[in-house]
């Protein structure tokens, strides 16, 4: 039931939606802004249901009547709203592997950028996409290992401000993000098309260098961060594996994003790859 006096927003995921409900001014169109093409006004399978209220100079966000956080400020409760969302995709699509990572695509390669925050993920997939590259997804990659298809998930990409040194979880928290590329969804792409995976590692000063690993190493590293890895313990092992053994896997180092991106790009546009080392 939608509260009295305020309006509603789904955000939609392969038929499943989450509803935001907001009369607080901007709360709607923010959360549209971040989700782009994956907002709609059609409601189907509603999972979950968000309410953003404001009290005077601070902001709510509600779930079944249940205080989930007060924030000081429109743009942190967006960043609420936004990961509460993500969230309750996530969960109502457990059968997917869900992967903390970007990807990125050209006609012919599809490319995997895993790595924690702050090592340069969104900062290397903007790059690609100001390159001709698709942006599918900014932060989150989720696959049908049974159907072998990468999902777009075309949430707004946020690159942080570059520092100038490495900087730890707590420091990331507190640094000015600016908006990116735009990620739109160009549908999904299957696992064969996948022609690399990245392991990116920013460092201050470091040269941009791109080394092959082997599938093992890959697979150990592209299991590190698999969100819902819990859920499918040896069926995830068992297909990241396999991944690992289709497509070559590189460790990048660097501390230009640009040049690395153009690194990159000309790496995986080449008319031959070698195999998994």
């Amino acid at each position: 039931m939608v509260p009295r006096g305020e309006q509603t927003l789904l955000v939609s995921f392969q038929g499943r939606q989450v509803a935001v409900h907001s009369s607080v001014v901007g709360v709607l169109d923010g959360v549209r802004h971040q989700f782009r093409s994956m907002t709609t006004a059609e409601p189907s399978d509603v999972i979950a249901a968000l309410v953003v209220g404001q009290n005077g100079n601070r902001y709510g966000l509600f779930e079944r009547g249940h205080d989930l956080v007060v924030a000081t400020s429109i743009t942190n409760i967006l960043e609420h709203v936004s990961f509460v969302v993500t969230a309750r995709l996530v969960e109502a699509h457990a059968e997917l592997l869900w992967f903390h990572a970007a990807c990125a695509a050209t006609e012919r390669r599809t490319v995997i950028i895993a790595a924690p925050w702050g090592h340069g993920k969104s900062t290397l997939a903007a790059g690609l996409a100001a390159r001709g590259w698709s942006l599918l997804s900014d932060d989150l990659v989720p696959i049908d290992p049974r159907a072998g298809i990468i999902h777009a998930f075309p949430r707004l990409p946020m690159v942080r401000q570059n520092s100038g040194r490495v900087l730890s979880r707590d420091e990331l928290l507190h640094v000015a993000k600016t908006e990116s590329a735009i990620v739109e969804d160009p549908g999904p792409r299957p696992v064969s098309d996948l022609g690399g995976l990245l392991f990116p590692t920013f460092g201050h000063a470091s040269s941009t260098e791109l080394v092959q690993c082997a599938p093992a190493a890959a697979a150990l590293e592209l299991l590190k961060h698999c969100r819902n890895f819990g859920e499918h313990r040896e069926s995830a092992v068992r297909y990241v594996a396999e991944l690992a053994e289709r497509a070559p896997a590189f460790r990048l180092s660097y501390s230009n994003g640009e040049r690395a991106a153009a690194c990159v790009d000309h790496t995986m546009r080449a008319e031959a790859i070698s195999g998994p080392a």
